[in-house]
Parts: structure tokens; sequence; C-alpha cells
């Protein structure tokens, strides 16, 4: 005989009350099921109480009387204690739950731990519900099932073995205490039983906004709690929170302390062009940019939500470098199912003063980078633990997204991912799935990307980008092409912040990695190497001989200092490379050495990053100084020159602090257009090799004629060796400062 009692809370079901438990009563197997009825009372107005305590004089029903309406929740929790059996349910009084189950969920105990009436499960039936509570409950339910894998968490009909909850202090007010129970309770078997959900007799639901909003306020809640639970009860995953928490520090630490430079700009444009992110699609397919647009989208989508001054332009990109740690630590453990690899290259991948400032950057390339990464982690998924439909679809979208962010991150995954399955299935003979279905799922993509390549059509041959017929620092020569590769590793390994001349971090840098190049060609000479360490080995090689090859040719105005952010995807694989060399030294205490020595050089370059100083590329670094050299001497009426360097965006996000007393003029404009003699106008200029779309060297060159300067401000030196050094290589004047402000006059 099973022992239990049922647990009734209400208010103003005087009517509903009787019917229910006649109801139970004849449906209950008595033979097998031993019922007790506590009903828990609120003070009802219409009598609930007077008519649950006439019912105890008939049947087993013991009554609780509160004081007032003190909350669903408590009720069915104060009828929980009041209970000395070993089974407890809860079951509402307002006949919308069928009784018929109750048999079946009641001896399901024997072997599960908790038993749900459940109105999602196959075979529920939903009488008559409102479209709105039915939107309402399946939203709720949607989030809900995310905490705690049960498809109807938040039912009101449910059993439980009473030791479920021992020791648990139940705590919530609301209409869903189930949701409390599978978040704090201990079990491991759950039964869902489906049934009708049936329309109300005599009374009306009790749910009100109030209930709405201490619903969300629980799902938060628990949803932490659940978090608490799976990062507290293992100290792998412990150490996976803390190296995460610690990754957002450091990326969130000074994200507002560089303003924003060059290229940066054009999403400051775009969102003073279109506020609306929709409104933006359609104009960007009218007049595209050299890249996708999916990044630009979601900035000026997310500023929406969060306009938060430069930190929330580049919040994108800071939760892009956010998934990249993530995804270095599952991409180790898939490759090596080795936790302390994994710790290690998540660890040395978050103190990258290289991997910060590309994941601070106003710029698409963290995005690509963490959206190619989880592509090429599902395809490796497939190739190494075998076909999953799952996994295909997401390597498939991912793919998807990448061609809408950036595209030469999207020819590389296409490239590599089509010449290794190829490569394992015709000459391997290595059948994981089937030509049909990949050729299916490529030609997919071709379609999907069709977009793009209207963007690129219409950039190239209608807007008429004339940047391919540049050239490189070096004018594309070997050395050009040899720099363009080698600049890869430097930046991956020594960051943007460490220049050769900075002796003691770059020699413990190029001992480390001069170790690590022995253990590597060491391994792969007496063929230790696995699979999957090989299979790392292509993916990083492939995308860097790539990406050297394709700027080359396709935009070849790009120079050796920049080529590395154009294949970022490359760096978290490289740090897993040399994590997974690191862990193959035999030796502990040389193993420690280059570890400390790596850590070493990496907190060098963090310290000079977070200084803005020393950079390679001074680009990056554009700082408050020169905004703030024109609100201390700019006077109102003046106007700011509308250019490549501060454009329109630049001038709108910054009107309301540094420019004032600012009016905006276009370049173009300047001409046409008569001034007064005398009149002032600051200009922003940046320095240039040559190499781009302005044929200047200097910040100077830049000033339009008929103007003359009268004040003036420079900022971001840059260094003088490496100053020297430019102009021997290139045999032409480089810029000393890479920004500069001008005051100008009318002539």
């Amino acid at each position: 005989m099973r022992e239990v009692s049922l647990v009734i809370p209400t208010y103003n079901e005087a009517k509903n009350l009787p019917l229910l438990i006649e109801e139970i009563l004849t449906v209950i197997d008595k033979n097998k099921i031993d019922l007790e009825f506590i009903v828990v009372d609120d003070n009802s107005p219409d009598g609930t109480g007077n008519a649950a305590e006439e019912l105890s004089k008939k049947y087993q029903v013991k009554v609780i009387h509160r004081s007032g309406k003190m909350g669903l929740g408590s009720a069915v929790a104060e009828g929980f204690r009041a209970s000395n059996r070993p089974i407890i349910g809860v079951m509402d009084a307002d006949l919308s739950h069928d009784p018929k189950i109750l048999n079946d969920l009641i001896l399901s105990l024997e072997h599960d731990d908790i038993t749900i009436g459940s109105r999602f499960s196959q075979g529920s039936v939903v009488e008559s519900w409102q479209w709105w509570r039915k939107f309402v409950s399946n939203v709720g339910v949607f989030f809900a099932k995310k905490i705690t894998k049960v498809k109807d968490p938040l039912s009101g009909y449910f059993f439980l073995n009473k030791k479920v909850i021992e020791g648990v202090d139940l705590k919530t007010k609301g209409y869903k205490i189930l949701l409390e129970i599978l978040v704090k309770g201990k079990f491991s078997k759950v039964k869902e039983v489906p049934f009708v959900f049936r329309m109300r007799k005599f009374s009306a639901s009790k749910l009100n906004y109030a209930e709405y909003l201490l619903f969300f306020g629980q799902l938060v809640k628990y949803a932490c709690y659940r978090l608490y639970q799976y990062f507290t009860t293992s100290k792998d995953r412990l150490y996976f929170l803390l190296l995460f928490i610690f990754a957002a520090g450091l990326l969130l630490y000074r994200v507002g302390a560089r303003t924003f430079w060059m290229d940066e700009t054009a999403v400051l444009e775009y969102m003073y062009l279109t506020p609306n992110p929709f409104d933006f699609i359609v104009q960007y397919f009218r007049t595209p940019d050299n890249h996708p647009p999916l990044y630009y989208f979601l900035v000026i989508a997310l500023y929406k939500i969060a306009p938060w001054g430069e930190f929330g332009i580049r919040l994108v990109s800071v939760l892009s470098g956010l998934g990249i740690t993530a995804l270095v630590y599952s991409f180790s453990i898939l490759l090596f199912k080795n936790k302390s690899v994994a710790r290690l290259a998540m660890f040395l991948t978050i103190i990258s003063s290289y991997f910060i400032l590309i994941s601070q950057m106003a710029r698409y390339h963290s995005l690509a980078a963490f959206l190619t990464l989880a592509s090429l982690y599902y395809f490796s998924k497939i190739f190494i633990e075998g076909y999953n439909k799952k996994y295909f679809i997401k390597f498939l979208v991912l793919a998807l997204l990448v061609a809408y962010t950036d595209l030469p991150h999207f020819i590389y995954l296409t490239v590599i991912t089509n010449l290794f399955y190829f490569y394992k299935k015709l000459i391997k003979k290595f059948d994981v799935f089937g030509i049909k279905k990949w050729v299916s799922g490529q030609l997919a993509v071709a379609a999907l990307f069709l977009p793009i390549v209207y963007l690129f059509y219409l950039r190239v041959f209608h807007q008429n980008d004339k940047g391919f017929e540049k050239e490189g620092l070096l004018g594309g020569s070997l050395t050009d092409r040899l720099a363009d590769f080698s600049m890869h590793f430097y930046a991956y390994f020594f960051g943007e912040n460490i220049f050769p001349w900075n002796v003691a971090p770059f020699a413990a840098g190029v001992l480390a990695a001069g170790g690590l190049l022995f253990v590597l060609i060491r391994g792969v000479y007496k063929k230790k190497l696995s699979p999957n360490f090989n299979l790392l080995l292509y993916l990083f090689f492939s995308l860097v001989i790539l990406n050297t090859t394709f700027l080359n040719y396709a935009d070849p105005r790009y120079n050796f200092i920049v080529f590395p952010k154009y294949a970022f995807a490359a760096f978290p694989l490289f740090i897993i490379l040399i994590s997974a060399l690191i862990w193959q030294i035999e030796n502990f205490k040389i193993k420690w050495l280059v570890v400390a020595a790596i850590t070493g050089i990496s907190m060098y370059g963090l310290q000079n990053f977070y200084g803005s100083t020393n950079y390679l590329n001074g680009s990056y670094f554009n700082s408050f100084k020169s905004f703030e050299f024109v609100e201390s001497n700019s006077r109102a009426g003046d106007y700011l020159i509308i250019n490549g360097d501060a454009n329109i965006g630049v001038y709108n996000f910054y009107k309301n602090s540094y420019f004032k007393n600012l009016k905006p003029v276009f370049i173009y404009n300047l001409p046409p257009v008569k001034f007064d003699t005398g009149e002032r106008f600051w200009f922003f200029a940046t320095g240039s090799d040559g190499d781009s779309a302005y044929p200047s060297a200097t910040a100077e060159d830049k000033i339009p004629e008929g103007f003359v300067m009268s004040s003036q401000f420079k900022s971001v030196p840059i260094d003088k060796t490496l100053l020297q050094l430019k102009q021997r290589i290139t045999g032409r004047q480089s810029y000393e400062y890479k920004y500069e402000v001008y005051l100008l006059t009318k002539e």
C-alpha cells in the first residue's frame, strides 16, 4: 500500500473543491493507494476553508487555514511540511487537472523519483486555451526547459518521493514551485505523463502581471543556481569558469580607453545613417562596404539595447572573444582529450595582448574568427566522433554565418573543409558520410551565399573600388611574401606590443618558440604525432598559407603588419598547437620553464597594450587626446571637416562630449561652398605609408588646398627604431605620428 499526501492549495474554490475530491475518490485505486488530502486555504472570502472542514468530516482531509493570500508556492511548501507520508503530490483545485492519471503518477514512483502531469508530452490535450495564454506558457516553458531538461517544468500537477526535497528549503512564493524542486531537489529519474488539461468550472485564473514578473525572477535565479551547481560540482568545470571570468575581466578592462581608429569608424557612420538595424540591411544592399553586413547589423542592433559608448560599440567583438576562449577549451578537449592542455590553451589565449586587441576592436575580425572556429569545431567533431546530423547542420549554418561576416574567412573555411573531405574520402577511403550529402550541403550554402556575391559585384564594378591596384610595403617582392607569411607567427606569439629590440622578452620568446619547434620536428621525425594533432596542424597552416596567398592576389594593398588579423581564426588554433607541444615535453622543469617564458612575454605585451605603448601598428591605438585638444581650443561656430578619418558617424557619436562647438562640413563641399577668410576648421588626418587608399606619407599631406594650419596636435608616435627600419626597407619617408588634428583657417 502506497501512503500518499495530496496537497491542494486553494483560494476561492468553494464550488470546485468538493467536486474535485469526489472525482479523485472515484478513480483512485484504493487497494494500492492510501490517499489523504491536505487543503491549504489562503483565507478565501468565498468560504473555501469552511467547505474543506465539512469535507474533513467524511474523508481523510486535513485543513490548514492561513491568515491571507500568501502565495501558491508557500501554500504547497506548508502542505508538504504537514505531511508525514513518504509520497507527496500537488494538484490544482479548479478541476483543470484530470484525475484519471493519478494512479499512474503515484504508482510510477516505485521506479521514478518525480512524476509530472505534462501538458506538452505526446498525447496531452489542452482544452480551449486562449492564444495569448498558450503563447506566454510556451515562452516560459521554453526557457525553463533549458534549466531542467523536462518537457513541462512549470506543471502544477506532480508527485514525488519525499526524500527528493529532504533538507531543501523551498522558497517559491509564486505558482511554479515544481521549477524550484527540479533545480534544487535530489533525484535522478523523472517521468512525464500526458493528460487532459481541462477548462475551469467555477473559477478564473489567478495569474497576473505580478506573477509573470515573479516567474521571470525565478527563471533568472534558478538559471544562476543551476550554473552554480554545474560549475561547483566539478573541479574541471570550476577551473573553466574561473578562466572564463578572468577572460571577461581582461576583455572588459579599459575597453573604452581608446577611441575608434580609421576602419572602426565605419560602424559609427552606418549607425548614424541607419540607426534602425533593418533599415541598415536595406541600405547596405544598395551601397555595400568591402565586408559583409552581419557584424555591422549586430552592433547596430545590440547598441539599441546597450547604448554604452565605446563599450557598447565593441560589445559584439568582446562577446565573440569570450566565445573564442570557450571554443579553445572545447576544441582542445576534442582533439587531445586532455583537460590540462585545454586549460593551458585557454589561459595562454586569454593573456595574449594580440587576442585582447582584436577582441576589443569595433571590427568584424573577432566575430569572424569565433564563427569560423565554431564551424571547424563541428567539422572536426564529425571526422573524430563520426557523422551526426546535428553536427553537420551546425557546421553548415556556422559556415554561412561566416560568409555574411567576412569573405576571406569564408573562402579559407570552404577550401580547407572541402580539401580535407575529399582527401579523406577519395585517397584515404575514410567513409564518414556520403558525397551526395556533402555536396548537397555545400550547394545549399553556396546558394545562400549568392547575396554576398552580388554585394561584391556592386562594390568592385559599380563603386569602382581601386584599392586592389595598391601594393604592400615591400612592393610585392619575394621578401614581401615571406614577411606576410612570417608575420602571422610573430603576431600570434609576441602580440602587437613587443619589438625584437625589447631584448629580454623577445629573447625569451625566441628560445621558447625554438624549443617548441624542436618538439614538433622531433614528433614528425619519430612519427609520434596523433591523427588529431595532424588535423590541427593542417587547419592552422592551411589558414596561414591561404591568408597569405589570398591577400597578396586579391587585395595586395595590405602590408604584412595587418595580415594576421585577416586569419584571426588561426590564432586560437596556434595557441592550442603550442599548448599541445608544451605538454609533450617530458621533463617537468623544462615544460614549466617554457610555460613561464610564454606567460612572461604575454604579460609584458599586456602591460604595453593597456598602457598604449610599444605598438607595432599604431593604427589600433587612437587616444582621446586629440579630441580633448579640440574640445579645449574650439570656439562656437568652428567647423569639423568630415572626411575618411573623421566621418559623420564620428562627429555624431562625440558631438555632445567633444564637438559641442563644431558644425560638420563635408570635405567634398569645401571648394564649391564659399567661406569667409579666417573661418576656423578642425581637420583630423592619419599617417600612411603610401600603401593605403591615400598616397601620402604624412598626415599633413592631406590638408586640403586653400587652407593654412594655425595649430596642431600629434598623437600615437611611432617607435624611433621602427621608424628608421621602415624608412630603410621601403626607401621612402614614413609618418612619425599616426594621428594628427589641425586647426585650419581659410586663406
